[in-house]
């Protein structure tokens, strides 16, 4: 029915290693003489699906190997057939993780969890997007944009390194914050150390994650680093549980301008907050808001002296009364 249906959308969706799974099961049902497919729960049309639900623009169908087509009824299985399916299923499952394995996104408002092929997991923020190159030497990711929590399987042989822009994170197994705003890249570890240096400069192998090589900055948990144009900003002490409070929907901010704020809010909502005072961008902002709808930070500024709010129905102006009337 529809809702085990969408259920196992949702389940394909999770990760690649779920389509996967599927394909493998499907080669197998669809050459079953004992069942009979259904056009509408036909292989093709579900990874079609599945494909246009991950998000991934780039993949192409047509270089996979030849989707497995509902043949007529047989009397049996022979294990020689299931073994020749299975090879088939193998290639098959290998070209489709290549792509699929390649870029994940999300839209306003949403978060997604990722699994990734080495088991580590991806918490993305809203309006993010990361892709994911693996090789035998190197798991190899860039986030293009938004941000990104990043709980890595400890594997010392093959690093694990993600890209924002001109910085690069280079880790084994540890947990941290990356997050690409226009500015620079916000680095925070909640576990472990990682080492910190310019992308455009040559790649520096990680000898020792307690004294760093020329041109790294190594972090350890709860310290935070924000890579501008050069690698000179100073690192600084954090609260582990602040930087990853958007994983629970909670926004924190200390001392922070308002166009930073109102930048935040906007990531989770097609409904604007729009600054129409200039002055206003450096009014600071220290408060915890336990959800990203904007109405929270309205009813904040309302509090203030001179802060007036005109809404509408796609965006909300932010002024001071001087200004708006």
């Amino acid at each position: 029915d529809p809702a085990i249906q969408q259920a196992l959308m949702n389940w394909l969706r999770r990760s690649p290693e779920h389509v996967g799974a599927y394909l493998d099961i499907a080669a197998v049902w669809m050459e079953s003489s004992n069942v009979t497919v259904d056009a509408d729960m036909a292989l093709p049309a579900r990874i079609e699906l599945a494909r246009a639900d991950l998000h991934v623009p780039e993949l192409n169908l047509e270089r996979l190997v030849p989707l497995p087509r509902a043949a007529p009824p047989r009397r049996s299985v022979r294990p020689r057939s299931l073994a020749a399916i299975a090879a088939v299923m193998i290639a098959m499952v290998g070209a489709w993780f290549h792509f699929l394995s390649g870029t994940y996104s999300t839209a306003i408002g949403e978060q997604r969890s990722i699994v990734l092929a080495d088991g580590s997991t991806v918490e993305l923020n809203a309006r993010s997007r990361l892709r994911v190159r693996f090789s035998a030497a190197e798991r190899t990711l860039e986030l293009l944009q938004g941000q990104a929590l990043f709980q890595v399987k400890k594997d010392p042989a093959r690093p694990f390194v993600v890209h924002s822009d001109d910085t690069s994170i280079r880790a084994v197994g540890t947990q941290f914050d990356v997050y690409r705003k226009p500015g620079g890249t916000t680095v925070t570890v909640v576990e472990g150390r990682v080492a910190v240096q310019d992308r455009t400069e040559a790649v520096t192998t990680v000898t020792s994650f307690d004294t760093p090589s020329e041109g790294q900055v190594l972090l350890g948990a709860g310290e935070r680093l924000t890579v501008t144009a050069r690698l000179d900003t100073p690192t600084v002490r954090v609260d582990a549980s602040t930087a990853t409070a958007w994983t629970r929907r909670e926004l924190i901010f200390d001392v922070t301008p308002l166009d930073e704020v109102v930048a935040e809010f906007n990531r989770y909502n097609t409904r604007l907050l729009v600054l129409d005072d200039t002055q206003l961008k450096s009014l600071k902002i220290t408060a915890i808001f336990r959800s990203p709808d904007p109405a929270a930070l309205v009813r904040y500024l309302q509090t203030q002296p001179n802060v007036r709010i005109e809404s509408s129905e796609r965006m909300i102006r932010i002024g001071r009364i001087s200004d708006l009337h």
